[in-house]
């Protein structure tokens, strides 16, 4: 099994930063890339990937990556969810986001496909200023393709908007996270 592990499924060009003092409160290059891979292998608009789930409290230096890489990183059984989500519910769900900062939060998101601005000093629920999708400002009433793990179609970390979502692609029906990323990486993606 060791053998196994240790086999190599991708390379970096840049340092992953893994820990938590940094994933639990700020995007980082690991987390958009894990959240591109979850929008990607599910053809959403957007992915968001709670900073929980990335574990292993550490930096990978630019090189090879492995499979045990990869399994400390998502240590967790988690599938693919594809959502559609609400423009108001979009919103809402990336103000539980940043509610807690500066404080590392597990539920804090790593994203794909937004642009946004966020102001900390504001007061929790009006930190997030503009949200833009594939170019345009998002709209309350517009309905957005939204990848997430099963644990935050369930309403999960406080995300119950996202749990009131219509389900596209179910949990049980969806690709593994794990299984999402080593696939990325043979393919040649990189973050």
């Amino acid at each position: 099994l060791a053998r196994e592990l240790d086999v190599g499924v991708g390379r970096t060009l840049v340092a992953l930063d893994a820990r938590e003092t940094l994933t639990r409160r700020e995007e980082t290059p690991l987390g958009r890339f894990f959240a591109a891979l979850l929008r990607d292998r599910v053809g959403a608009q957007v992915g968001l990937l709670n900073s929980g789930a990335i574990r292993g409290n550490r930096v990978i230096p630019p090189g090879p990556i492995t499979k045990k890489d990869v399994r400390e990183l998502l240590p967790f059984a988690n599938t693919v969810t594809l959502l559609e989500v609400t423009g108001a519910a979009l919103r809402a769900a990336l103000e539980r986001s940043v509610d807690e900062l500066p404080r590392p939060t597990g539920h804090f998101l790593q994203t794909a496909g937004i642009q946004m601005t966020v102001d900390p000093a504001r007061p929790p629920g009006q930190r997030v200023g503009a949200i833009v999708i594939e170019g345009r400002a998002l709209d309350p009433g517009g309905l957005y393709r939204v990848a997430v793990p099963d644990y935050l179609a369930r309403g999960q970390d406080g995300y119950s908007m996202l749990s009131a979502s219509r389900v596209l692609l179910a949990p049980e029906d969806g690709p593994g996270l794990i299984e999402t990323v080593l696939d990325g990486l043979a393919a040649g993606r990189s973050p």
